[in-house]
């Protein structure tokens, strides 16, 4: 969680237009026009997931925090969410709680996901919606 205060690290991806759209969903804005994209003049739904949606909530709990810090808390809870659906799926496969709670450390400390928190990635959005969907079939 330490990574989310440094804010010298560049965010990647379509992050900064998430984190726009963001903005304008927790603001109540609904205009999904993102003035930092390459068509400013066009909404930019059109390849947004849930990623949008999940900042405008940490928007709302926290309105006066910085974009980037919210942007990776948010990845960083999802993250944490993810551990624990896993861990709750490996227990339901496995019937041992130390399955369980491997896969949910080995989750949680997975460089790779953490990588993709600290850039701002929308991968951690879409992977807890999967398992979300996952655990409720269980």
């Amino acid at each position: 969680m330490l990574f989310a205060f440094r804010h010298n690290a560049e965010i990647g991806g379509d992050s900064r237009y998430y984190l726009e759209l963001g903005w304008q969903l927790s603001r109540d804005l609904m205009d999904c026009r993102n003035p930092n994209s390459f068509w400013p003049a066009t909404p930019a739904m059109d390849r947004a997931s849930g990623w949008p949606f999940l900042l405008s909530l940490g928007m709302r709990l926290f309105p006066s925090a910085d974009g980037i810090r919210v942007l990776r808390l948010t990845g960083a809870a999802l993250n944490v969410l993810t551990a624990l659906m896993i861990s709750v799926i490996a227990e339901q496969l496995t019937r041992r709680p130390s399955a369980a709670l491997g896969a949910g450390l080995a989750r949680a400390v997975n460089l790779v996901a953490l990588s993709l928190v600290e850039g701002g990635w929308s991968e951690p959005a879409f992977v807890a919606v999967t398992l979300w969907r996952r655990s409720a079939r269980c």
